[in-house]
């Protein structure tokens, strides 16, 4: 049976039902509304970088997706060096393109739904995401974690804990990994 059927940003026929779906996914993934992204911001990020999302349906419904995009250097640097400078995810914008030369990457979202955690639909979507993220050259990746799955995931990466950056009056983990 093939539960989940997955949408990448590039291929989105309407990109405007994409970015509603991947927020709809966002808001069944996460409970506490500091740990949602806003519509504003999923916006701009998926409009400013399309390749990097991933929308995963079940039955035509968003289950889960992922997300990633390239960042400046001194995004990067800010949140390996002062993560706790950050006050808010929107300070992390997203290049709009990638560069040649390697990339530090923001890995903005990886999650699915709670009655499909430790399934294999969710290690698909993981392993999908991994070979994706590590076939993009890159210089460092970094991650905001707001759950225990979500440090696990960025340590599997090779990132580790730099410190705590707020979130609209929340602390939210900050791993990174420097490449080069």
């Amino acid at each position: 049976m093939k539960l989940l059927h997955a949408i990448d940003g590039v291929s989105a026929p309407d990109r405007a039902a994409f970015v509603r779906d991947i927020l709809a996914a966002d808001e069944a993934c996460y409970t506490a509304p500091a740990d949602r992204a806003d519509f504003e911001r999923l916006q701009a990020a998926i409009t400013a970088f399309p390749a990097g999302f991933r929308l995963y349906l079940s039955g035509g419904k968003p289950v889960g997706y992922t997300g990633w995009y390239p960042v400046a250097r001194d995004i990067f640097d800010r949140l390996h060096d002062a993560p706790d400078t950050l006050i808010h995810r929107g300070q992390i914008m997203p290049l709009p393109a990638l560069s040649s030369g390697g990339d530090y990457l923001y890995l903005f979202n990886y999650s699915m739904i709670a009655r499909l955690h430790k399934t294999a639909e969710s290690r698909a979507m993981m392993q999908e995401f991994a070979r994706t993220v590590r076939s993009t050259s890159h210089r460092g990746l970094v991650a905001v974690t707001v759950s225990p799955d979500g440090v696990r995931v960025a340590e599997k990466f090779g990132m580790t804990y730099r410190g705590d950056m707020n979130h609209d009056g929340v602390a939210e983990s900050v791993y990174t990994l420097r490449l080069y």
